[in-house]
């Protein structure tokens, strides 16, 4: 009996040696070669890098050890959420580098990119390497024209405790309105990739809110897609001549939509779309009693229509280094686009 244990570890001990040497790493320009191998994907490993690199010289000193420390370092399950693909998928080249895109699209995120550690038998092992940037942005600005002072007070959080979630909180007073705005943006609430955009703003002259909760087509080989979108607000609407204020009246909108879109995903290198929807767009103007300025408003609108959308887009892409932002690798669109918008 104790022989035979010892034949199969001895076994076992061989296939590991075998598997071990069946391994091999290959360069990133070959990805594209892997794609009719037929492998799968065995394992993802995240690599989050901070906002400075404490290994390079000229970045290690006390502010940026500061910074690090003090700045939430980006969830290995936000930026999975984010990927196209999960352990045990098929590989696919077009999938890595599209979910590179997405990654590189956060403005919480100055780079990604995702790289093919070892290949074992039919098995991909990949590393997924992103770099986080400071999303703690406060502001405060004052400025003078005309004789009027305009003061504004801004803080936003673009990566709350690092799950990608941005805030924004606003005080702000000029020539027209004083008031107080909040926002809150989640870019991927549910395994379905859905957003969900809400804003308040309380005035001195009404109010503005808004709610986007949709499901985007947010990959190219994405099926469906479908959401709705309200907006209301209450103003006073001014109007100037040569620098003067000659008009006020007040302005009540209201903006509902509901859609839903289907595709047949990624074919041959192109994607089509095709959305359907019902707009409700309402505008009414009244006059401001008592105000010497409020001597005529527009015509009401009442707008209820029915449209058709459609979207083609090629999957070509180029990425590049410090274009509109320093220090920042982007993705930029140069295949053929078309989209299109027909209601009644």
């Amino acid at each position: 009996m104790y022989r035979f244990f010892v034949v199969i570890l001895v076994f076992l001990m061989g296939v590991d040696v075998v598997a071990a040497e069946t391994c091999r790493t290959m360069s990133q320009a070959d990805l594209h070669t892997l794609d009719d191998l037929r492998l799968r994907i065995g394992g993802i490993r995240y690599v989050r890098h901070p906002i400075f690199d404490e290994n390079k010289p000229e970045e290690n000193n006390w502010l940026f050890r500061t910074a690090n420390r003090l700045h939430s370092l980006t969830r290995q399950k936000t930026i999975a959420r984010r990927l196209l693909f999960v352990e045990g998928d098929p590989f696919s080249s077009q999938k890595i580098a599209e979910s590179e895109r997405i990654l590189r699209s956060e403005n919480f995120l100055r780079d990604a990119h995702i790289v093919v550690e070892k290949i074992c038998g039919d098995r991909v092992f990949l590393a997924v390497h992103t770099y986080d940037v400071w999303t703690l942005i406060p502001s405060i600005n004052f400025a003078r024209s005309g004789g009027k002072n305009s003061l504004s007070f801004n803080i936003t959080e673009n990566n709350l405790l690092g799950t990608g979630q941005s805030i924004q909180v606003a005080r702000f007073s000029d020539a027209e309105r004083t008031g107080t705005l909040f926002r809150y943006v989640n870019r991927k609430l549910t395994r379905f990739q859905a957003l969900l955009d809400l804003e308040y703003q309380n005035n001195q002259d009404g109010f503005k809110k808004s709610l986007v909760f949709e499901r985007p087509f947010f990959a190219l080989d994405t099926k469906w897609s479908g959401g709705i979108e309200a907006r209301q607000f209450d103003r006073t609407a001014r109007l100037y001549f040569r620098g003067e204020e000659s008009l006020r009246y007040q302005q009540d909108s209201l903006y509902q939509e509901i859609f839903f879109g289907v595709s047949e995903g990624l074919v041959a290198g192109e994607t089509e779309r095709w959305r359907f929807g019902v707009t409700r767009d309402d505008n009414q103007f009244d006059l401001i009693p008592g105000d010497p300025l409020s001597t005529a408003v527009p015509e009401d609108r009442h707008w209820r229509y029915p449209w058709f959308g459609y979207e083609w887009i090629q999957d070509r892409f180029v990425t590049r280094t410090n274009v509109n932002l320093m220090n920042r690798t982007e993705d930029f669109h140069v295949g053929r686009y078309l989209s299109l918008r027909l209601g009644i």
